[in-house]
């Protein structure tokens, strides 16, 4: 007897806790995808880092750039744009192909909320919170001030945690949760280091996110409509953080105009033999980001006069960037030194130092205090929504 065939599934549905109702959509738009020629005509021309992200130049030399749209989907990919003419343009080449549905300004996509306020935009994921909690059985657990306590440690020493899968589930979906919520990226960073072997300790610091998220559940970003356009970016680095390999964790926060538009927080893949070197790989790994970044703006037409700076509250590894003459100190870091010095020898790029209780950064690579953690928090402009609903925590 034959097994009836199963729809398949979806990645990123996976992740973020969609059905697989959902998931069969997605393949069946898969199936009726428009043709290269129908994206050509659409498209006109692609980004070369970005392909998902169209890119026009218009005899005026105005630029439009946008996310594009296909709502044969359950949940519609977003259209978003500069230039309304050519929004309008572009939906009407796609709709002589296929039916297509216009569901004006975004609101919800993929757990993903949107508000639109008289300053710019909250982006949320409330929804998805409370379902995270629901699953976890912690909806009335009591509320934490932070993810993690300052003296959390983890290590692969203690008893077996029986629910492998439960888990494994549940940090799954932290991780799909910090698209909206980044002050969480270093607790998710470290749970998520022990899958191959979890204890009992594990998962009670898993529990502490949860409850964190408990008491912050309409938390989210706020965008403001930019005064300025300049792109600089946070980089710290916390020496030999790991218990066990003595790598060292370091993150990175980038902001354009103000506005938080791309941060990280990893183990460094080797040991630091000082903390000027951890440092400084940090500032190498943040300056490749802004790179990346300076070139998709150029792309887009939309890059800012000024050079681009990275912030750093490390006073060796700032020194390493401006003085040429302690190269010979440098050797074993000669690839990230070279790459660096010679951008900022270049001109095109600044380095400066910053207090480390203005150091954004900070957040991603250790478990702060409270009142350090709602500053950093503050500062990556992360918070409640602008108006009030019954149950918030302020």
């Amino acid at each position: 007897m034959n097994r009836p065939s199963r729809p398949p599934t979806c990645q990123l549905c996976r992740k973020s806790g969609h059905n697989a109702s959902q998931c069969y959509h997605l393949a069946s738009y898969a199936a009726t995808a428009p043709s290269e020629e129908h994206l050509a005509q659409a498209f006109h021309a692609q980004c070369q880092l970005d392909p998902n992200v169209p890119d026009w130049t218009s005899d005026t030399g105005a630029s439009s750039h946008m996310l594009p749209s296909n709502s044969t989907l359950p949940n519609a990919t977003p259209t978003q744009g500069n230039q309304p003419s050519t929004i309008t343009s572009f939906v009407s080449c796609l709709n002589k192909e296929f039916a297509i549905k216009d569901l004006r300004k975004l609101n919800y996509f993929l757990g993903l909320e949107v508000t639109y306020t008289p300053h710019g935009l909250f982006l949320n994921q409330s929804k998805y919170t409370i379902d995270i909690l629901n699953r976890a059985k912690m909806l009335d657990a009591k509320p934490a001030q932070t993810p993690l306590s300052t003296n959390a440690n983890f290590v692969s020493a203690g008893d077996p945690f029986p629910d492998a899968t439960h888990y494994r589930s549940i940090v799954g979906a932290l991780q799909y949760l910090m698209i909206m919520r980044p002050n969480i990226s270093y607790a998710v960073n470290q749970v998520s280091q022990f899958l191959h072997a979890l204890t009992v300790a594990h998962f009670q610091e898993v529990k502490r996110i949860l409850r964190y998220l408990k008491g912050t559940i309409a938390f989210g970003l706020h965008y403001r409509r930019p005064t300025h356009t300049t792109l600089i970016g946070y980089s710290d680095a916390d020496w030999a953080r790991c218990l066990e390999t003595r790598h060292s964790t370091y993150g990175y926060s980038m902001f354009l105009g103000g506005n938080l538009i791309s941060w990280s927080a990893k183990k460094q893949p080797t040991v630091a033999r000082s903390s000027c070197e951890s440092e400084y790989r940090a500032m190498a790994n943040t300056t490749a980001e802004i790179v990346w970044i300076t070139h998709l703006l150029q792309e887009l037409h939309a890059l800012p006069q000024e050079r681009q700076t990275i912030l750093c509250d490390n006073q060796s590894a700032h020194f390493l960037t401006q003085n040429p003459v302690s190269h010979k100190r440098a050797k074993h870091i000669d690839l990230d030194y070279h790459f660096l010095r010679e951008l900022v020898a270049a001109g095109k790029l600044i380095t400066k130092f910053v207090p480390t209780k203005l150091q954004v950064a900070d957040i991603f690579t250790k478990s702060l205090p409270s009142s350090q953690f709602c500053a950093s928090r503050d500062m990556l402009c992360i918070g409640p929504p602008p108006f009030s609903l019954p149950g918030d925590v302020r």
